[in-house]
């Protein structure tokens, strides 16, 4: 005789609505952005170094690596914004920036990919870094370089990026971190 669990239809109206709201939650978009986006794309930044806790930096070196954001700052992103040769890629939930990520074609750098720590391990950075590869190669570049943080080297790893070398990076307040330098074949 097979054993038969009886589901109340309290109990399957419990587990429907569980599963609606699990598959609803998140719902991302990814676009371009534009020089519009400037300052969220800086704030996206600075949440996702502020409220790491991988432990591999210290304070200081987190808060030297996103300061605060300024009228100089914005103004330096919008402008970065316009370049051609950058593109920068956000992943948004229900018009939220969630995440971000840049490349520079001139450079063949994949420059930056942050995403906000309520939204890691949803698929959302490999989506991000998966646009930006293949805008890489609809720029027909065969290598993408970039400097990963400590944070970031395992995701980086787990993308197919090997690592080259580690050294100290200089950020723009006299603070140094340990990154690592990770090239990836397309």
């Amino acid at each position: 005789m097979i054993p038969i669990k009886i589901i109340s239809t309290f109990e399957t109206s419990i587990n429907l609505t569980y599963l609606i709201i699990s598959i609803i939650s998140v719902m991302i978009t990814y676009r371009t952005a534009k020089p519009t986006d400037a300052e969220q794309l800086l704030i996206t930044r600075r949440l996702t170094v502020l409220h790491n806790k991988n432990g591999a930096y210290s304070q200081v070196i987190l808060h030297a690596w996103a300061p605060i954001i300024t009228e100089e700052t914005i103004a330096a992103e919008e402008k970065a914004l316009e370049n051609p040769d950058r593109v920068t890629i956000v992943a948004e939930d229900r018009n939220k920036m969630v995440g971000l990520c840049t490349i520079d074609l001139s450079k063949g750098l994949l420059q930056q990919c942050y995403v906000l720590p309520h939204y890691n391990g949803k698929g959302i950075a490999r989506e991000l870094v998966r646009q930006v590869e293949t805008i890489a190669k609809d720029h027909r570049l065969s290598l993408l370089k970039l400097s990963s943080s400590l944070i970031a080297l395992d995701f980086y790893k787990k993308q197919g990026y090997q690592q080259l070398n580690s050294y100290l990076y200089d950020l723009d307040n006299g603070f140094q971190m340990p990154c690592v330098m990770m090239e990836k074949y397309l």
